[in-house]
């Protein structure tokens, strides 16, 4: 409602410029100009999920921070099978929290009765809650091994607001051992991209997301979504560089079975690509 009546006054302006072309693009900017504003005026949040890999946080947060209003961390001391963090998380989240990379700490403890991806999923709503009572209003969530163009992120952000997109999903872009070993086979690999919250969103299930996705990440369907699927936005999935791959192939929640499933030739082609993130491990 609001577009169209910014939509109609632009023409009232534009009424006295005689050339078509001109009236065009004068409308065009400055609606650019509005969805600009827009989204600069909302809180974009997002809640990282911590327990291993915390040597790759930093560079995720550095490359993130720029494009979002507010980092919470939910990190926990124990696995979901009960194997203690090789270092304690505290002082390095303090850290960063003393740095601006991030904006609150938040522990979690698992419940070991639980199945592993009960927990996570609890764990995840914990980030989503202190998300939006903080103010949040388009939201993400995501773990250490993840990362974004800045640039990609910030146009994703503007496509969201001007389609009123309220979830949306990006591809997957995987990566070897190495953060410069870039796979060159991601077919249908997707992730939960942002997505605008209320009172009621929780993780859980949403049946009609048009995209295969972790079902843990994911938001619980509410009537009247307006799903989108960037093309040209990527999270880019380092999931296998780490100083101890074995313990994240303990502790995942997805199963050790299904990490170290044989993958086939294709799937292990990949080019040398820059360390785009400045990843030191």
């Amino acid at each position: 409602m609001i577009e169209s009546l910014y939509a109609f006054f632009l023409k009232l302006k534009a009424a006295h410029i005689r050339d078509k072309r001109l009236r065009k693009k004068y409308k065009r900017i400055y609606m650019a100009r509005y969805y600009w504003q827009k989204m600069e005026s909302v809180r974009w949040g997002v809640s990282y999920s911590v327990f291993d890999g915390e040597e790759l946080l930093e560079a995720s947060l550095r490359c993130i921070r720029p494009q979002v209003d507010y980092i919470n961390v939910v990190y926990q001391n124990i696995s979901w099978y009960g194997e203690p963090s090789s270092q304690p998380l505290l002082p390095l989240l303090e850290k960063f929290l003393k740095q601006g990379l991030i904006d609150k700490i938040i522990l979690y403890e698992p419940n070991l009765k639980m199945a592993a991806g009960t927990n996570e999923q609890c764990k995840r709503n914990l980030g989503l809650q202190q998300a939006r009572r903080d103010g949040v209003r388009y939201y993400m969530t995501m773990d250490v091994d993840e990362f974004y163009f800045p640039q990609e992120m910030a146009a994703a952000k503007y496509a969201i607001i001007k389609k009123h997109v309220t979830r949306s999903c990006v591809k997957q872009e995987t990566y070897g051992v190495r953060p410069t070993e870039k796979r060159l086979y991601n077919r249908g690999c997707f992730v939960p991209f942002f997505s605008r919250i209320n009172i009621f969103s929780r993780h859980g299930k949403d049946h009609k997301l048009p995209c295969l996705c972790d079902p843990t990440r994911q938001l619980q369907y509410q009537p009247g979504n307006r799903y989108y699927i960037f093309e040209q936005c990527s999270m880019h999935h380092m999931s296998k560089v780490r100083k101890d791959i074995e313990k994240k192939l303990r502790n995942s929640s997805g199963g050790t079975a299904r990490l170290k499933k044989k993958q086939s030739p294709l799937q292990l082609l990949s080019a040398e690509v820059e360390n785009w993130f400045n990843i030191r491990i």
